[in-house]
């Protein structure tokens, strides 16, 4: 793939604690940008990098749980997400970051996610936390579910950063992943997660 037609547009997204920033600073190395968000104090982290020569610009959007905004973090990363930020192109690709010990709760927002009609990457980082709970996920089995790439991280450990570079380039030229067949304990945990939050916009309604 050529990057003459300009840099890959992508937003990185997750719930809090997922280890989500880290995960950014990993795939950026020392090339950070820093600011706002267009109109707004929330800060706004962005970097660019390579990948077969394509070049790749990233967005850290703020940590939200779903894209029902209650906080002006969380409005922030709807905006970019819907392109309706200021003088933001909107995002081409988008990576949801999980945490691998809790994932039927950061499930929630990949659901949503789908919604958006976008090229989607998923996430597992802190996966050696999870192996050390115990907790077994089947990456083949999630990953022909959800009809995304499924990537395992340990960002604060580099392993795994340059598998979701991959991912991200591969998803760009993959058919939008459709409506997940969830297995029924997943499902139902997800479904259980919509009582904590305000009901989401009719677009992003999806079990």
């Amino acid at each position: 793939m050529s990057n003459a037609a300009g840099p890959l547009h992508v937003a990185l997204i997750g719930n809090p604690n997922t280890g989500k920033s880290t995960l950014f600073n990993a795939l950026s190395g020392q090339n950070v940008r820093t600011g706002n968000f267009p109109g707004v104090t929330v800060e706004a982290k962005s970097t660019t990098f390579t990948v077969d020569d394509q070049q790749i610009h990233l967005t850290d959007l703020p940590g939200t749980y779903s894209l029902s905004p209650r906080s002006l973090d969380e409005m922030v990363a709807v905006d970019v997400l819907l392109g309706t930020a200021a003088n933001m192109t909107a995002p081409e690709v988008v990576v949801c970051v999980a945490d691998a010990a809790n994932l039927e709760r950061n499930l929630y927002l990949y659901t949503q996610l789908l919604g958006l009609n976008l090229p989607l990457v998923l996430v597992l980082n802190m996966w050696d936390n999870a192996g050390r709970k115990g907790i077994e996920v089947d990456i083949e089995k999630l990953q022909a579910s959800l009809g995304v790439h499924v990537v395992t991280t340990v960002a604060d450990k580099g392993v795994g950063i340059a598998d979701v570079k991959s991912a991200i380039l591969a998803a760009k030229n993959q058919s939008l992943p459709q409506r997940p067949n969830l297995p029924a304990e997943l499902a139902a945990a997800v479904s259980d997660l919509r009582s904590e939050f305000e009901t989401p916009p009719a677009d992003f309604l999806l079990l």
